[in-house]
C-alpha cells in the first residue's frame, strides 16, 4: 500500500530518546469527526501492510484486479468508518476534550469481555480449583493470567479502535499492546484448558481401572 497508510513503528519512537509516554501518547491523536479517510481498504492496509503490499504487487504484475473486485470503489465510498459524536458527554483526555469515538458498536463487546474476565477472577479467588497433575497453583496461574491479559486486551482495544486515530503514534502503541495481550491471553487459556482436559482424562482412566 501507499507509504502514508503505514503506522509509525514503536521502535522509531523508542529510538527517539524521548520518554514513551510523551513520544507515543498525545491528545493530538484523538479521533476526529470523520472516518472518510479510513475506508475498508485503507484499514486492511494498516492492519496487514506487508501482506497487502505483496498481494497488490503480485496480482498487479499478473494483471489480476482481485483487490478492485474485493474492494470496489462504490463500496469504499459508501462505507466510511462510523464515528459517534460525544461532545456533550464531557469526556476528557487530560486537558483535551474527546469529541468523537470510533466504531461505537465495539464498545459493548469490549465491556462485556472485560466484565466476564473480571467475574472469572473474582470467582477463582473465592473457589479453590480442582486438583490437577500439575498442581492447583499452576492451573490457577494460567487461568488467572488469561483473564488479566484479556482485560488488558479489552482496555487497549478500546483505546486503539475507539479513542485514537489510526496511523498515529498513540494508536500504534495501544494496537501493539492489544495484539500482545491477545496472544498472551490465548496461550494461557489454551494451556489452562489443556491442563483441565488432561486431568479429566487421567481421572477418568483411573476410575475405570
Amino acid at each position: 500500500g501507499p507509504p502514508d497508510l503505514l503506522p509509525m513503528p514503536v521502535a522509531e519512537a523508542l529510538g527517539s530518546g524521548k520518554p514513551v509516554a510523551l513520544s507515543l501518547i498525545s491528545p493530538d491523536d484523538l479521533a476526529l469527526d470523520s472516518g472518510d479517510a479510513y475506508p475498508t481498504l485503507g484499514l486492511v492496509r494498516v492492519f496487514f501492510p506487508d501482506g497487502m503490499r505483496l498481494v497488490e504487487k503480485v496480482l498487479g504484475d499478473a494483471g489480476i484486479p482481485l483487490v478492485d473486485m474485493l474492494f470496489p470503489q462504490w463500496a469504499i465510498s459508501q462505507c466510511p468508518e462510523h464515528r459517534l459524536d460525544v461532545t456533550s458527554a464531557g469526556l476528557q483526555w487530560g486537558a483535551t476534550e474527546v469529541s468523537h469515538l470510533r466504531n461505537p458498536l465495539l464498545i459493548p463487546h469490549q465491556l462485556l469481555g472485560a466484565s466476564i474476565s473480571l467475574g472469572c477472577l473474582v470467582a477463582m479467588a473465592q473457589r479453590v480449583p480442582p486438583p490437577t497433575k500439575w498442581g492447583r497453583r499452576r492451573t490457577l496461574a494460567h487461568w488467572g493470567a488469561a483473564c488479566v491479559f484479556y482485560i488488558g486486551m479489552s482496555v487497549a482495544s478500546f483505546l486503539a479502535h475507539n479513542v485514537f486515530e489510526p496511523r498515529t503514534g498513540s494508536w500504534e502503541l495501544f494496537w501493539t499492546i492489544d495484539a500482545m495481550c491477545t496472544g498472551i491471553a490465548s496461550i494461557n487459556l489454551f494451556i489452562g484448558g489443556l491442563v483441565i482436559l488432561l486431568s479429566g482424562q487421567q481421572t477418568k482412566g483411573t476410575s475405570e481401572r
